[in-house]
């Protein structure tokens, strides 16, 4: 039976080479996510490379929008906004035209995110981003700190900071600015450009390595599957020689 059925296995393989291909593409495919169980199960720190792209990304959608002054009523809506987002919060350097603002003075801006879309995250009609900084009173290159906040979904990162910002004193006038041109009142534009070279230090979570854990395993067995309903067929294959059965009539 062993000797009948390894014969047939010879026989199967030997005059398919396509199978052949085919089945042992399936068998690296397998050891790979068999190997990549393993390194998913048992590495703590696995680069997720999602919230860095979605960092860059948002950056730099935020570098490309104009800001212009408007009136401190729409300020209160927008901070709704902000806090139903679940905002975290990151410091951060910008660069920004000097004239464009005071000495001294405390500025804010609000970033309209509808015509933003996240890399893993549906998009969000209400979602802000919210910069708060503070122009220095002496000589500068340019290049302020400032403090992002916006919805967690969309950052999905650990409240880290790139610099320290400048805290705005108590009687300090804060310039309000929008993107959405809808809530300006006046017609000067401003830019921000945002850092978007740093690349955030962020992992999976437990979570989420336990998800792509299961998944994994799932996409093991499946492959195993395949193999072996191969091989069973190529071990019952019965090869039947040309013209063997041959007959003149």
């Amino acid at each position: 039976m062993l000797f009948a059925s390894v014969k047939n296995c010879n026989d199967f393989f030997k005059t398919r080479p396509p199978m052949v291909i085919f089945l042992v593409s399936l068998v690296l495919m397998m050891v790979a996510t068999f190997c990549l169980t393993f390194y998913v199960k048992y590495t703590d720190k696995i680069a997720n490379t999602d919230v860095k792209q979605n960092w860059a990304s948002l950056t730099e959608h935020a570098s490309n929008q104009d800001l212009c002054a408007g009136s401190d009523d729409h300020a209160a809506q927008m901070e709704l906004k902000l806090q139903a987002g679940d905002p975290t919060s990151v410091a951060t350097w910008i660069t920004l035209n000097l004239t464009d603002f005071k000495r001294g003075s405390a500025v804010r801006g609000f970033y309209d995110l509808r015509r933003w879309l996240p890399r893993c995250a549906n998009r969000d009609e209400t979602a802000v981003l919210r910069v708060d900084f503070v122009m220095p009173k002496g000589e500068s290159n340019g290049t302020v700190c400032a403090v992002l906040q916006g919805p967690s979904k969309y950052i999905s990162m650990p409240d880290v900071s790139l610099c320290e910002a400048t805290k705005a004193a108590q009687n300090a006038t804060v310039t309000t600015l929008y993107s959405n041109p809808d809530l300006c009142t006046h017609s000067n534009l401003a830019k921000l450009l945002l850092n978007t070279g740093y690349e955030l230090e962020s992992y999976l979570s437990q979570e989420d390595r336990n998800i792509i854990y299961v998944h994994l395993v799932w996409c093991t067995y499946i492959l195993l599957f395949c193999i072996l309903i191969v091989l069973f067929y190529a071990m019952f294959y019965q090869y039947e020689e040309p013209g063997k059965n041959y007959r003149l009539t």
